[in-house]
Formats: structure tokens, sequence, C-alpha cells
């Protein structure tokens, strides 16, 4: 959607999405860091329409109203005290899926993007000087779950399988 002449289409309305950006990319940015970090307790954010109008359709030049946000930006407070910063936009170029985290801690940082989902960014502060640097690991059959997808470690995940691997999950845990 970061061509403000693509056509719109009900993610735009609030009747058939509710939010925009917020509930349909941040609300998994947001799962992922609860997940990591904690709950979240404090929130100070800020939501906007960039493309206030698209075309009804493909080349039409009737206009459309846009009733939710296409972007979404907090700062957030964890319940243990960590900071953090949220991000989203449905308007944005230059990723394909730009689903990513960085926790920074004392120790060092772990990064993660979604358009490399079988690799993990690490950092060690305890690293000797002239070796500090992110280094990339690939998940291998080491790593829960990966097993189930690839026997050997190198073979990449992708999106369906991480749903199908939470699925499997799902119906384990339902199943006991």
């Amino acid at each position: 959607m970061a061509d403000p002449f693509s056509p719109i289409h009900w993610h735009c309305f609030k009747e058939t999405a509710g939010l925009g950006a917020l509930g349909d990319l941040a609300a998994h940015i947001v799962n992922m860091a609860q997940y990591l970090v904690g709950d979240i307790r404090e929130v100070c954010g800020d939501l906007k329409i960039v493309v206030p109008q698209r075309p009804a359709s493909a080349g039409s030049s009737e206009m459309i109203a846009v009733e939710n946000e296409d972007q979404a930006h907090a700062m957030v407070r964890f319940e243990g005290g960590a900071q953090g910063v949220i991000e989203t936009s449905r308007v944005a170029s230059g990723r394909k899926m730009g689903l990513t985290w960085t926790i920074t801690g004392t120790k060092g940082a772990l990064s993660f993007t979604q358009e490399r989902m079988a690799e993990l960014k690490l950092y060690l502060q305890s690293d000797p000087e002239g070796r500090q640097g992110f280094r990339t690991l690939l998940v291998g059959p080491a790593h829960p779950d990966y097993g189930s997808f690839c026997m050997g470690a190198g073979h990449g995940i992708g999106f369906n399988d991480q749903k199908n691997g939470g699925g499997a999950r799902s119906d384990r845990r339902h199943c006991r």
C-alpha cells in the first residue's frame, strides 16, 4: 500500500477492518514483545493516516476516504521496567515483510527479522574487542520445533512453516 494510487480495499474501512496498521500489523509485534520482554504497563502512542484517500478501483478518478491509520508509533514501558519502541506502517516502502525486533540489554543484543526467519542475530558484549559485532545463528535441529520440519541444519523455514508449527503446538496443547 506504499503506492498512494493503489486502490482502496477493505483494510481501509473501520466497519470491515476496525483498526488499520495498529490492529493489522502492530498486534503481531506487540504479541512478540510481550512474549520476549513481558507485559506492557504504559504506552504513549501516535496514529496517522498518511494517504487520506485512495482510488475506488485501478485507474479510477473517484477517490474514497481512508478511515483508519496507515501507521502507528508507540513508546512502551514493560512491567519489569524495560522500555521499547514499536512502529508499524502499511505504507512504508523498501521491505516485503518488515516484522523486525531487537532486544538490547546489558550483556548484548538479539535481533530478528521475519524476512530471514531461519536467522537470529546475536551480539555479546563479552566478546573480545576485535571480535565484537553481530553474528548470525542459523536455526537447526537443536532448536525447539525446528526438527518437526527439517532434520538437518541450514534449511530455511518460512512463514507457512511457522504457521504449521504454531498449529502443531496448539494441537498438542489441546489434545493432552
